[in-house]
């Protein structure tokens, strides 16, 4: 062979990077500051990678047992972007843990309304029926 790495076709089934990429990488093996540090810089450095890198730091502190501060992340990026379906669904999933049923659900019905395929949103409405015995409307959720 007389290539190199550099002319090979891109490998089948690699998926693309984005800023939120290392930071996700992050969190999965356990490094959470540096997870959090990650999520907090991509999305500064590009305004439209915010909301989900909010999630990204909600997720690293939900990992240490950090729920306020979970909280407070998802609530100040839901003030900045009050109709992103995946911040709502995110907090709709902690408040849900949380035992805040009742807000979990507007925000899940709100994640809905925006993107009624947002799938976290729906395993939310989903749990939230069966726990409240409503296990016909769970099951078509």
């Amino acid at each position: 062979p007389t290539g190199t790495a550099a002319d090979a076709p891109p490998q089948a089934g690699k998926k693309p990077t984005t800023p939120l990429t290392e930071p996700r990488q992050r969190l999965l093996r356990g490094n959470y500051d540096e997870a959090r540090t990650g999520f907090e810089a991509a999305g500064k450095a590009d305004p439209k990678f915010a909301p989900l890198a909010a999630v990204g730091v909600s997720q690293t502190y939900r990992a240490v047992g950090d729920y306020d501060a979970a909280q407070k992340a998802l609530d100040a990026a839901v003030e900045t972007h009050p109709d992103h379906p995946d911040l709502l669904a995110a907090r709709a999933d902690l408040r849900y843990d949380l035992g805040r049923w009742d807000d979990a659900d507007k925000d899940a019905d709100a994640a809905l309304a925006r993107n009624e395929n947002q799938l976290l949103a729906r395993w939310t409405k989903a749990r939230i029926l069966r726990d409240r015995g409503d296990t016909d409307a769970a099951d078509k959720e």
